[in-house]
């Protein structure tokens, strides 16, 4: 009560410090440890001093006798009346609010252009101009800006349309039930080309240009195939990335093979780890350390994400009927890196059907103590040759 301005009132009191106050002032005043007295008929109660007392009843008076903001806590006026003012200016044009700062600012005086520019946040030349715009006797503008200010205009050279067109009867795919269509290249990349032609053009222009022509948002999705169905613990997840992590180094004395956690190369595919026991290091003679992705995550393996994604993307939704065709979508692929795509077609038969089991007993495998079914080493089998010596 000491440190207020002007007293507060049970209300004002109970508004700032959340708590029923009425009782505790009533009884203060009885015990002679408060002032107060009766203002609109409310009683406001001061400190016991009486210098402080006078001063904050005299500080009470002039707040009801001059214009205020009717708020509870007179200690937030400023504050409620910055809000309130904040408030205002966002239902006003450019114009309107330059006018009405430039007004503010001649009620201030001398440095009015900078303190009002600082609360409403505006620059104070605008303030400035704003003040000058009232001051001088002048027909109001019928626009919000002066003619000639404002942004250039939004119009793009007409060729745009054309180029544009030109470059999405390549690129275009769709659906044909549905009659949804989108774009196989990204915006960025439509806009690189549209400027490589000389017209400069951003990535959002060239969507907003395409879905002005009836083109939709399309994103790429991706199915987790494990055998439950479900997508592995987070925690086992990033425990696996450490561990395919910590295996990369430099001066290795073995191989380290990265590969998907499904499909022909999976951790549980049987043929896969008898193919590079017989195929790879019993002829090259050094072990192997296999590290699986965990199932679901193979957008992580870099050539998924820096090569077969792009490729996806080339050839999407695009029909492929001939070996030909398939051989263009991949060739033709091209990123923000330059990256290029050689493919030629194997004409090598593989045989098909084969199965694993007796051969698996003959794997030199060596599972890893960090989740064992995705991590292991194969090593070369040691082949004895025994020498019977004939006498």
């Amino acid at each position: 009560m000491k440190r207020s301005e002007a007293g507060y009132s049970a209300a004002e009191l109970t508004e700032a410090l959340h708590v029923e106050t009425k009782h505790t002032l009533v009884e203060l005043f009885r015990r002679d440890r408060l002032g107060r007295e009766l203002f609109e008929g409310s009683y406001v109660y001061f400190g016991i001093n009486r210098r402080e007392q006078a001063k904050q009843r005299r500080m009470r008076r002039q707040r009801l006798t001059s214009p205020r903001l009717l708020v509870a806590n007179p200690e937030l006026a400023v504050e409620e009346a910055k809000a309130e003012i904040l408030l205002f200016l966002a239902g006003l044009n450019e114009r309107q609010r330059r006018l009405y700062a430039g007004l503010e600012s001649l009620k201030v005086g001398v440095g009015g252009d900078e303190h009002i520019a600082g609360i409403f946040g505006m620059d104070r030349h605008t303030v400035a101009r704003g003040r000058e715009e009232l001051m001088e006797s002048t027909e109001p503008l019928e626009g919000v800006r002066r003619v000639g200010a404002g942004r250039p205009s939004g119009k793009k050279t007409p060729e745009i349309f054309s180029h544009l067109q030109e470059i999405m009867k390549e690129t275009t795919a769709g659906d044909p039930v549905s009659g949804i269509k989108w774009s196989r290249k990204s915006t960025y990349r439509i806009a690189r080309h549209l400027t490589r032609m000389g017209i400069k053009v951003s990535a959002g222009t060239v969507g907003r240009l395409l879905k002005a022509q009836g083109y939709s948002l399309r994103k790429n999705r991706k199915n987790i195939e494990t055998p439950t169905g479900k997508a592995p613990d987070p925690q086992r997840r990033d425990r696996q990335f450490h561990y395919i992590g910590r295996q990369r180094y430099p001066h290795a004395e073995e191989i380290l093979i990265v590969a998907d956690g499904g499909g022909s190369n999976g951790y549980r595919t049987r043929l896969w780890k008898q193919q590079l026991q017989e195929q790879f290091c019993n002829r090259v003679g050094i072990k192997v350390r296999v590290c699986h992705f965990p199932p679901g995550a193979s957008r992580w393996n870099p050539i998924e994400r820096r090569l077969f994604s792009h490729i996806s993307a080339n050839w999407a939704a695009q029909p492929l009927e001939s070996y030909e065709t398939i051989l263009k979508f991949i060739r033709t692929t091209r990123t923000g890196t330059d990256l290029g795509v050689r493919a030629r077609i194997s004409r090598k038969k593989y045989q098909k059907g084969i199965r694993v089991s007796d051969q698996m007993q003959q794997i030199q495998i060596k599972q890893a103590r960090v989740n064992p079914e995705w991590n292991y080493i194969i090593e070369p089998a040691i082949i004895v040759k025994l020498f019977l010596r004939t006498s």
